[in-house]
């Protein structure tokens, strides 16, 4: 048991510096020097994320940017998930506690890539949003919560043609989607799809967890936002299909 539990700290601690290092490297500031010669953190918005590439370089290099900043988070997951996979799984079952399921522990690296993107090491700790690498992180949990994210954010930017708030209403009910039966299909902590809650020690144990996990990352994802919020309430913020700026060539 002793040795499991080190094992187990050990991937812990190896987990969440991999996914922070991972998520610490910002692609928008990377592709926005070497492609345009400049620096869009100068530019737009100042956030090195997405939907200012859009406005500032087009939806190219964005797509670019969105997808690499996704799989900022679905790497190092799927990376640590499969070393756990082969390394711990099968003592898993026999330190599960009334508590909570060790293998939660796989989504580490990519908890810890949302925080690296909002928080790089490599750039001072001033990043972005941190929404595409969230969206990495639900791509990992659940295609069905995915989904739902998805269509929330795009029903918000159709309707209001702003990406911030699409961001934040999504950020506020992706951690409730988890409880709602069939949508929380955890494939990688249980690949078993369930339409029905099977007993109080299923949610405590496997979901409250998860839960829990995506509160604290909406609330990050929120806090992010502060900024456009005051822009939201002071009716300044933005619209994401703003058109480009002229670049300095």
């Amino acid at each position: 048991m002793l040795m499991y539990q080190i094992s187990l700290v050990i991937l812990i601690l190896i987990g969440a510096i991999v996914g922070y290092l991972f998520g610490s490297i910002i692609f928008a500031i990377i592709i926005s020097k070497k492609f345009t010669k400049s620096d869009i953190r100068t530019k737009g918005s100042n956030n090195p994320g997405f939907t200012n590439s859009i406005r500032v370089y087009g939806t190219k290099i964005a797509i670019i940017v969105l997808i690499l900043d996704i799989l900022k988070a679905i790497i190092p997951t799927l990376i640590f998930y499969f070393i756990y996979q082969f390394a711990l799984d099968k003592y898993c079952s026999s330190y599960a506690t009334d508590f909570y399921d060790p293998k939660i522990f796989i989504y580490i690296p990519g908890v810890f890539a949302i925080i690296g993107h909002i928080f790089p090491i490599y750039f001072k700790f001033k990043g972005g949003k941190g929404v595409a690498t969230y969206g990495g992180l639900c791509i990992c949990l659940s295609p069905f919560i995915t989904l739902v994210a998805i269509a929330i954010i795009a029903t918000c930017v159709l309707i209001t043609k702003k990406m911030s708030i699409g961001s934040l209403v999504s950020a506020c009910i992706v951690p409730f989607l988890v409880l709602v039966p069939g949508i929380n299909y955890l494939y990688l902590y249980n690949p078993q799809i369930s339409f029905f809650i099977k007993d109080l020690s299923y949610v405590t144990v496997q979901l409250l967890p998860v839960f829990a996990m995506l509160v604290l990352m909406s609330g990050l994802i929120i806090f992010s936002h502060r900024e456009n919020i005051k822009k939201i309430i002071n009716k300044t913020e933005n619209n994401v299909f703003e058109k480009k700026e002229k670049l300095i060539k």
